[in-house]
């Protein structure tokens, strides 16, 4: 491994920073602690005791093993003591955590006995009768927010439940920094609503939280809890040295000395894990996925069994650690690793979180956990003995992974990841609307909650889901709207992956034996781009293959796969700005945030192979999946030197579509990764287009005149005639403003996109040095996203969005596979005479508004002007509404060859006459009958 590590990283022991007990600390107390060896408080311990008791809401943000828990148990356990009625709801993530930290404040409850201080663990797994005692008993209640949302506060006046409130002084957060994104704008709801509640019961309870370190932990704290706090980041506890090791494995090398990659992380890992255990060091390493866990503990078992060195039994010294496992199976693998029977752990992140597995000496992750927050996490497992240790960091083959090869003291910067949340969504904020309403009539007065609540109210009302009554609003609708939504998402449409092994059995021998069962479910933007016909699904580490995709049923089946690639969605993205918020200079470039409709059509995926990223070619869908939906993005204007650029190097597909050989996907990739680096983001949360109507000149070596919507995974999606009168060139040969939009893959947004605005400098300067730093010949997967790219035009591309400079010299590099052309059945020019066949077909597939497409009278087409002639007035005022123009405008998009800057206008020819006198009649008839 010494030739593979490229960086080493020496933290030097840290001594502890201590203080004496405050002079408020009960002495029984101060005896108790004494009794478990602690004569004095970390300075941070001491700090947030003294601040807790003055009454402030505290964030601390100290690393890991440096006694948080005591850090924010000490004032709630005073308080106990002070006052046994006071109540406390303790918050963790996951059930497994609530349960890990029950353990770990056993002591000081067995200290002061069930008659001073009760606690107890209430979620889904609690037993009805232990449910009953914490309610009544329990001064101290370990819980989640699905628990929160579910039961306590849709039955606050239940059960015990308003005892609760009514004495609630401190709500204790833990691992603060897990709550953003969606399931930080649900938590921040749902404080909305208990704090409705607890003013019913007169309490205003604190807020104790804690966190791994953020860039941004007070703003986080109080999104969430929508109240001031004070910072306690100033760490007292002591560290031993530490070691960090970052390896880059090695390249994959075929003939000619082409390079095809890089070795895996999960390869490299198995042979460190197996020096690990030769050298006796007790250690945990973290898999991403839970199917490497499985790849990483099977190949180092091999490679232990056949060891000379540790015989037959060496295998035996490890074992796996992930969801899939019985609660008792997990119990048991703790005890091993607490008693020694075990040396190590191959886990998922599930360990990440501070569950007790007894003192390591060595952590090994096995690639970048994607933020420096799970980074520091996972590697503080190690060293919680006081003795030195060892973190190992396998990079993987992937965008993060290599800027650290460039730059691997980033890692170690004081600079932190922003965790974003935006509680005011919209359509979170109406989901905790509707459910807080079934809580307790809601009343103008909590606008000061909920800041949508003029809006969200009249809708209610018209819905009937609440009713008015004296100023109050009163839920009338279904018994239980808090079971509505997800937490952890916020899209109510939910599709369903089935396994269905039968589909791959014959009738004759016998399909009965394979029962279907549900995989996952997921949302439909989601589902549109991973459960489409033909896609490559990996879920708890094992990877399906979508046979069958049901938009109805909302349900797709699978089987299982063991191919060796992946597959990715491509097809057209299309934007439109509906309202700029902000806009400010940046060196070349106008940057702009804002509200855009983003519509986006799937019609194909291309298969790549594992580990190398290969393009194994492109398959087209049967039929294209299309997402329309309103969300935040933040934009920023490309220079117009390399619009024209990148324009000049695109080449033509089979169809003529200028879609091959795009920089601007280079821009794109480089542009997210870096953006997603500084917001601690995953794939699923943002993504990046490049959008922008441009026509180019006609040249004899395109395929005539094109128009499009310039993107990465389709450049040029719609043709127009090179006689096309209505397509007016300037001199530069293009017509409009191209953009790079990062965008939230949310309706609605949740504010990564106005946290990208505020740090677009950042995020290219990083995006400059993970291209420009890439240890790659010519541009690969990691830094540009293809091998197909060439690097120094995508570096070249970025670089000019601050500062002007010559394009280097191309080296025209080799074009990935043709791509497959969308196939429409009929063409703009020709819709004249293909109209009657056209609305038809049309009002065959359902389309909404193809009737109104019948009723046309007559059709031209004019340059890039579609003009309907109608016979009623009334039908042209119907097609001026914006949306209606929008519903033709997509029927006519979705089956015909259409130019990007098609214009639909109506002219009335009809038998005026005849016109008035119908309408007349109508008149007479509805007054008579009305």
């Amino acid at each position: 491994m010494e030739n593979l590590t490229i960086y080493r990283k020496i933290i030097p022991e840290k001594s502890a920073e201590y203080a004496d007990f405050p002079v408020s600390l009960r002495r029984e107390l101060g005896e108790y602690l004494n009794s478990r060896n602690i004569p004095r408080l970390y300075t941070h311990q001491a700090e947030m005791y003294e601040a807790a008791m003055d009454g402030a809401n505290v964030v601390i943000t100290t690393s890991t093993a440096s006694g948080k828990t005591l850090s924010f148990l000490l004032p709630v356990v005073q308080r106990i003591l002070e006052d046994p009625l006071t109540r406390a709801i303790f918050l963790y993530p996951t059930k497994a955590l609530a349960s890990d930290q029950y353990r770990a404040i056993a002591p000081i409850l067995e200290y002061f006995g069930p008659g001073r201080i009760s606690a107890g663990v209430y979620d889904g797994d609690t037993a009805p009768s232990e449910r009953s005692r914490i309610r009544k008993s329990a001064n101290i209640i370990l819980t989640n927010p699905e628990m929160l949302n579910s039961a306590f506060l849709p039955n606050h006046s239940k059960f015990g439940f308003d005892f609760i409130f009514s004495n609630l002084k401190y709500i204790v957060i833990d691992e603060l920094h897990s709550y953003r994104g969606a399931f930080g704008a649900h938590l921040a709801n749902l404080f909305r609503r208990m704090k409705r509640i607890c003013n019913y019961y007169q309490s205003a309870p604190q807020f104790l939280c804690s966190s791994a370190t953020i860039a941004n932990p007070i703003e986080l704290a109080e999104l969430i809890c929508k109240t001031s706090f004070v910072l306690i980041d100033r760490d007292g506890s002591p560290a031993p040295e530490k070691e960090y090791r970052i390896i880059q494995p090695p390249q994959i090398k075929g003939s000619h000395d082409k390079i095809y990659g890089r070795k895996s992380a999960s390869s490299i890992a198995s042979e460190v894990i197996c020096r690990l255990v030769e050298n006796e060091a007790h250690f945990i390493a973290f898999a991403k996925s839970r199917r490497n866990v499985e790849v990483i503990l099977k190949e180092s078992r091999d490679k232990l069994d056949g060891a000379a060195f540790l015989g037959s039994g060496g295998s035996g010294r490890i074992a796996g650690y992930r969801g899939g496992y019985t609660p008792l199976e997990r119990k048991e693998i703790e005890r091993k690793m607490l008693d020694g029977d075990l040396l190590g752990l191959v886990s998922t992140n599930a360990l990440e979180l501070g569950i007790d597995i007894g003192k390591l000496d060595s952590t090994l992750l096995a690639g970048y956990p994607g933020t420096r927050a799970s980074f520091w996490q996972q590697t503080g497992r190690a060293g919680r003995n006081g003795e030195k240790c060892i973190n190992y960091l396998i990079l993987a083959n992937q965008p993060f992974d290599q800027y650290i090869a460039i730059d691997p003291e980033w890692l170690f910067s004081m600079e932190s990841e922003n965790a974003v949340v935006d509680p005011d969504n919209l359509l979170i904020e109406l989901s905790h609307v509707r459910a807080a309403a079934a809580e307790m009539p809601l009343t103008m007065d909590d606008v000061g909650l909920f800041p949508d609540l003029g809006e969200i109210i009249p809708v209610l009302l018209n819905a009937e889901e609440v009713k008015g009554m004296s100023g109050r609003f009163a839920w009338a609708g279904p018994a239980f709207p808090a079971g509505d939504y997800s937490l952890r998402n916020m899209d109510q449409t939910r599709f369903k992956l089935i396994l269905d092994e039968s589909l791959e059995v014959p009738e004759e021998n016998g399909r009965e034996k394979f029962a279907p069962r549900v995989i996952t479910e997921m949302d439909e933007n989601q589902a549109y781009h991973e459960l489409h016909p033909g896609a490559v699904y990996m879920h708890e580490g094992t990877l399906y293959e979508v046979l069958k995709l049901d938009l109805v049923s909302r349900t797709a089946w699978a089987v299982p796969f063991s191919g060796n690639y992946y597959t990715v969605p491509a097809g057209n993205k299309d934007t439109k700005i509906l309202q700029v918020f902000e806009e400010t200079e940046f060196g070349r470039t106008k940057v702009h945030f804002g509200d855009i409709n983003m519509n986006e059509m799937i019609y194909m995926f291309k298969k790549l192979q594992f580990h190398n990223h290969q393009n194994l070619g492109y398959v087209q869908l049967p039929e294209a999946l299309q997402k329309d939906y309103d969300t935040e993005s933040t934009w920023i204007d490309i220079p117009q030197n390399v619009t024209e650029m990148y324009h000049s190097l695109l080449l033509p597909n089979a169809a003529g579509e200028l879609a091959l050989n795009n920089h601007f996907e280079g821009v794109c990739h480089a542009i997210k990764n870096a953006a997603m680096m500084v917001t601690m983001t995953a794939g699923d949360d943002i993504d990046a287009v490049i959008c922008g109507d441009v026509v180019l000149k006609a040249d004899s070596g395109n395929a005539g005149n094109q128009a499009g919507r310039h993107t990465p995974d389709s450049t040029v999606s719609q043709g127009i005639s090179e006689s096309d009168p209505a397509v007016s060139l300037d001199s530069s040969g293009f017509r409009q403003q191209v953009s790079l939009y990062i965008y939230d893959r949310y309706e609605g947004g949740l504010g990564y996109s106005e946290k990208i605005y505020e740090l677009v400098p950042q995020i290219i300067d990083n995006a400059v040095r993970m291209v420009g730093g890439c240890g790659c010949e010519n541009g690969c997967p990691a830094c540009v996203g293809d091998y197909s790219l060439d690097k120094g035009m995508v570096l070249w591309g970025l670089q000019n969005l601050k500062e002007k400079s010559e394009p280097p010299q191309y080296k025209g590099k080799y074009t990935e596979t043709e791509r497959p052309a969308v196939r429409k059945e009929y063409s703009f020019f020709k819709l004249p005479k293909q109209w009657s066949e056209f609305c038809e077909n049309a009002v065959q597939r359902g389309e909404g508004g193809a009737a109104f497409l019948q009723s046309v009278k007559a059709v031209e087409v004019s340059g890039n002007r579609l003009v309907l002639t109608v016979e009623n007035a009334f039908y042209e005022a119907w097609l001026g509404e914006p949306e209606n123009m929008r519903i033709v405008k997509k029927i006519l998009q979705r089956h015909a060859e259409c130019p990007l800057d098609m214009k639909v206008e109506t002219i009335v020819k009809g038998n005026t006459e005849e016109s008035i006198k119908k309408k007349e009649k109508l008149r007479r008839r509805y007054e008579n009958r009305f």
